[in-house]
């Protein structure tokens, strides 16, 4: 196993080094009694040199695959309605417009939009409890990332995905319509996390949520989406637009008169 990485170069040679140098027997008798004493010692401190050589090297290999192991921290994103970060789920997922970027996008605004105007859930659409800044800004496809499968990473039970230079949403779809779609608000994640979403997910059994599987069903793609810009009139284009309004009431009461 990794013949060529320097530990086990490394153990090789010093093993090679360590049977030339200690006694075989020969004939049943040790072959120290062939070699002078003072040789014998000399050979005896070299294998003490190299073998606590040996073991500082792997030591320092040792610490540091375990210093380069712990240093990954991802952050885990779960699906469910009650899961931090989750705005909503589409459950089943809506499989139109046709194309992934059309279709995580229309189903991200839809969640967002309904998130802003505080409607009730309504199938197949379901929006969290959770708490964001509102309004929400809508999803934009400008700089997003669209994902297949046959481009994820994967492990066993999780889909690991790099933030990269930082997105506001992240959705994730299900098998098409045996699952469904979630929806994250991921702004507050610095730039380059590592995220990890559940590999598969199904409905709960009143179809209302999704919760996270052993083995069903499997993510399809995922998209990342950069916000896009809210219109919201500032404090002088609302004095201005309730002026005229107040002006034109004016003015109907008196031909009213």
């Amino acid at each position: 196993m990794w013949p060529n990485h320097p530990y086990f170069v490394a153990q090789t040679s010093v093993t090679s080094c360590a049977s030339s140098v200690f006694p075989k027997v020969v004939t049943g008798r040790p072959l120290i009694e062939a070699v002078h004493g003072e040789e014998m010692l000399t050979n005896i401190k070299i294998s003490k040199t190299m073998k606590k050589n040996h073991t500082i090297w792997a030591g320092a290999v040792l610490g540091t695959c375990l210093a380069l192991t712990s240093a990954r921290a991802d952050t885990i994103l779960n699906v469910g309605l009650s899961s931090p970060l989750v705005i909503g789920e589409v459950i089943p997922q809506v499989l139109s417009p046709p194309g992934q970027e059309a279709r995580d996008l229309g189903m991200a605004n839809t969640l967002i939009g309904m998130y802003n105007s505080g409607s009730p859930s309504t199938a197949p659409y379901f929006v969290s409890g959770n708490s964001f800044a509102t309004p929400l800004p809508p999803a934009v496809t400008t700089g997003d990332m669209i994902t297949p499968f046959t481009d994820m990473t994967l492990s066993t039970s999780q889909v690991i995905i790099n933030v990269g230079s930082g997105f506001k949403y992240l959705i994730a779809a299900y098998d098409g319509q045996n699952a469904g779609a979630v929806l994250w608000d991921i702004s507050g994640l610095p730039a380059g996390t590592i995220i990890d979403i559940p590999r598969y997910a199904q409905p709960t059994a009143g179809g209302t949520d999704l919760v996270a599987d052993a083995g069903q069903f499997q993510v399809t793609t995922w998209s990342m989406f950069n916000p896009g810009t809210t219109s919201v009139p500032d404090g002088g284009t609302t004095v201005v637009l309730l002026g005229a309004a107040l002006s034109g009431l004016g003015l109907v009461r008196r031909k009213l008169a």
